[in-house]
């Protein structure tokens, strides 16, 4: 690499850092979840000048966040969203399928995830099992004065605190299917707002299937009955904790199949020549109406049977 390449190469590197170092001023000060995208400008820095110059700029915004908004901050940004942002950006780099580059960015990023709360508990004794438990109380006990104002009875008020205890010891059984799905979530929105970036800048980057035509492996719900099977079994012979595995397994699995069948549906959405509105308002009522999440669910599991969609034969 020529003096001028490299100089050129740095000069690019310190401004992703400054973009970096904004980013996290925005979301500190103004709006919370931007710093969700923080892998997005190291992506494109490292599609043009490489990833070593992508992993210094994110050490050195980093380093300087943490002088900005202090120790906790920074040390989150290095240890949370520095990893991803190494990983998405080698794996892209180097070219890999986007279904890799997905789960090495999910992998990583739930390792982090875990390596900053273990910390965060180690060093300031804030346990996040705890803290969900006292979020719970303290609404609870809001919700208690609120119905004891408008004259509500006794059975009233015990069948709320009994559903909001229920609500916390099932939230904390689930954290970690729920930290799962947030390392999957955040690989995936940053690959493909990367890859969409990245068209503006003449940079290409594997565009990602669409969703309709997105599906599991034939054999995924096997594997996830055996998994569960295997669980339950484990669970009589009085193995520790299988009931918070048992219910993990099923939110994962349940969570691929929601997917599996919306990309189902968007299929004949698009097949049928329904507008984008009316596809994201359908979208909204599957995935908060229970009832309808249920029917998708069920539709998923045939699909994986029948396959309406005959994706396998196209393949």
């Amino acid at each position: 690499m020529s003096r001028n390449t490299r100089t050129s190469s740095l000069t690019e590197a310190a401004m992703i850092c400054g973009i970096i170092v904004l980013m996290s001023m925005v979301s500190y000060y103004v709006l919370p979840f931007i710093d969700f995208l923080l892998p997005l400008p190291a992506i494109i820095l490292g599609k043009r000048r490489g990833y070593k110059y992508s992993a210094l700029s994110l050490v050195a915004a980093s380093l300087i966040i943490m002088m900005l908004l202090g120790l906790p901050i920074g040390f989150m940004y290095l240890f949370m969203y520095t990893p991803i942002a190494i990983a998405l950006t080698y794996l892209i780099v180097k070219d890999k399928k986007p279904s890799t580059v997905i789960l090495g960015g999910a992998v990583v990023m739930l390792i982090s995830l875990i390596f900053v709360l273990y910390i965060i508990d180690m060093f300031t004794g804030i346990d996040v099992t705890k803290q969900i438990t006292t979020m719970f109380s303290e609404a609870l006990e809001m919700q208690k004065n609120i119905m004891k104002t408008v004259g509500a009875n006794e059975e009233q008020v015990q069948l709320i605190s009994d559903t909001y205890k229920y609500l916390s010891e099932y939230i904390v059984m689930l954290l970690p299917a729920m930290l799962m799905t947030l390392s999957a979530l955040m690989s995936v929105i940053n690959y493909f707002v990367a890859q969409k970036v990245a068209l503006r800048f003449k940079i290409v980057i594997r565009p990602l299937k669409d969703l309709s035509m997105f599906y599991l492996p034939r054999n995924f719900i096997f594997g996830i009955g055996f998994l569960m099977i295997l669980t339950y079994v484990l669970f009589t012979m009085n193995f520790a904790n299988m009931d918070i595995i048992l219910i993990n397994i099923s939110m994962i699995g349940r969570i691929a199949l929601i997917v599996q069948g919306l990309a189902l549906i968007k299929f004949y959405l698009i097949k049928y020549n329904i507008n984008n509105f009316l596809r994201v308002i359908i979208f909204m009522f599957i995935i908060f109406m229970p009832v309808l999440s249920n029917i998708v669910t069920m539709l998923a599991v045939i699909d994986l049977i029948i396959d309406f969609r005959k994706l396998r034969v196209r393949r």
